[in-house]
């Protein structure tokens, strides 16, 4: 059971790459979380917030699998504040692959896959709304930030 999804961004490869992997970004798309990670295979992601007292809350981590910059991205994906178990087992894999297209730049994602993980219905269901409300938002970005 995955989330699959095709866009089409008014951008550059090279432009939807930093529009997906820099806080300065994702923190304008991914209700406030910054994205933290030097994108290296094996290091950490981290999709962090500040609540309202100012304090840093970890809404989503993971960890890099493979990784071509500005072509290819993909990694784990687990929320600590979900009360399930933190094991490798209850991990999601999210996967950009990023290309030209003739509207110009092309993502395809995948996210799953969820018939393996606890609660794996509930959390395809809650995620699969969200995607298309992120990739309406990073549509929104691209044209304003470089009109292509």
């Amino acid at each position: 059971m995955f989330i699959e999804k095709s866009a089409s961004f008014a951008c550059t490869p090279a432009q939807l790459w930093e529009l997906l992997t820099h806080p300065r970004f994702t923190k304008q798309y991914m209700f406030g979380c910054e994205i933290l990670s030097d994108w290296q295979v094996g290091s950490s992601v981290l999709w962090e917030r500040e609540d309202e007292e100012g304090n840093t809350i970890i809404q989503v981590k993971g960890e890099v699998l493979t990784i071509t910059p500005g072509q290819q991205l993909t990694y784990t994906l687990f929320d600590p504040n979900m009360g399930l178990e933190d094991i490798p087992e209850n991990y999601l894999q999210v996967s950009y692959a990023i290309s030209e297209g003739p509207e110009g730049a092309q993502l395809d994602l995948s996210q799953g896959d969820y018939s393996v993980v606890a609660d794996g219905e509930k959390r395809y269901q809650d995620s699969l709304g969200g995607w298309d409300m992120v990739l309406s938002a990073v549509q929104d970005i691209a044209k304003a930030e470089w009109g292509k």
